[in-house]
């Protein structure tokens, strides 16, 4: 796994293009985000991201795509063939770490206009 330098955004540490990631939920469906922010609190990494609407979803005036907060929970220490993998969980208003989550992202979700 490439070492994450905190001094660096995560799109740096993991090449990532156009800020867009893919996660896997719990019951195997492949989901988009486009990643906002990171911010790195000690050893946790936190994201900020918008939910990637499939296309004819975003063109419907009733559609919003959800902006979330996912904490990093694990990184796969081994080399794989594969992207890095990191396993993420989602940080709510019940998660234990949400009033610092929100407080570091509390800046950027007054930048992009997110209502909270």
């Amino acid at each position: 796994m490439k070492e994450f330098d905190p001094t660096e955004g995560i799109e740096e540490a993991f090449d990532l293009e156009d800020n867009v990631i893919s996660m896997v939920d719990e019951d195997g469906n492949e989901i988009g985000y486009s990643m906002l922010a990171t911010k790195k609190d000690g050893d946790s990494i936190y994201l900020l991201v918008e939910e990637i609407l499939p296309e004819e979803a975003s063109q419907s005036e009733e559609m919003e795509a959800e902006v979330l907060i996912f904490k990093c929970t694990e990184a796969d220490e081994q080399e794989s063939e594969l992207d890095d993998d990191m396993i993420f969980e989602l940080v709510d208003e019940d998660h234990e770490s949400f009033e610092l989550a929100f407080s570091l992202f509390k800046a950027d979700f007054d930048a992009f206009g997110i209502m909270y």
